[in-house]
């Protein structure tokens, strides 16, 4: 035997719509979406983006606004926008490549030289034209020094920096960002500087001293 019945809806809230905890489960509205894509364009993470949105709204006293999840996200909802950036801008964590490799042609139009050893000890060489100014001078067959920089970024790379030393300062020969630091990474590392930049050190394919 059915049942009848009746279903009523009501499109009036029972509820405070405009207390802090109800706002604070808006959804981000799109013009706010775009405003942190921004931010983490212009190089700010996550942390700093929150920071400086909120201030916006400190500086106005602008408290209603402050609470509102549309208009000031939550940090969970920051966190998971800088993911969809660094996807879309920045490739996966898990493999950077797809997204590096089309941006080489763009890298390649402005001076830059960006190249790859692609397998599970991967490694990536990027040679600025400012880099590329300072391998024929003659402090770059003298002291060299060479800096590694470990758990970079979400995918724990190591960053390592090649300079050389000059009367006014440091200068940069070399950017290698490889996935260990491991002997074999290192190798792979400086392999891609020895096929692309034989003779970086002031015309020299090694340092006077290293």
């Amino acid at each position: 035997m059915l049942l009848v019945g009746e279903v009523k809806i009501s499109l009036l809230h029972t509820h405070n719509t405009t207390s802090a905890e109800t706002l604070r489960m808006l959804r981000v509205n799109d013009e706010v979406r775009q405003q942190f894509y921004q931010y983490f364009s212009d190089g700010m993470s996550p942390i700093e983006a929150i920071r400086f949105h909120e201030n916006k709204f400190l500086l106005e006293d602008n408290f209603m606004g402050l609470a509102n999840a549309s208009l000031n996200p939550t940090h969970n909802q920051i966190y998971y926008l800088h993911e969809c950036w660094r996807d879309t801008n920045l490739g996966s964590s898990i493999n950077p490549f797809g997204k590096l490799k089309e941006k080489v042609p763009f890298y390649e139009s402005i001076g830059t030289t960006v190249k790859f050893h692609d397998d599970h000890l991967w490694a990536v060489l990027l040679v600025t034209p400012l880099m590329k100014r300072n391998h024929p001078l003659s402090s770059s067959k003298e002291i060299i020094f060479i800096d590694s920089t470990a758990s970079c970024e979400t995918s724990s790379s190591t960053i390592t920096i090649m300079l050389s030393a000059t009367k006014v300062g440091a200068l940069p020969l070399a950017v290698m960002i490889h996935a260990s630091q491991c002997m074999q990474n290192y190798i792979n590392a400086f392999e891609l500087l020895k096929m692309n930049f034989p003779q970086c050190f002031g015309g020299q394919d090694h340092p006077d001293i290293s």
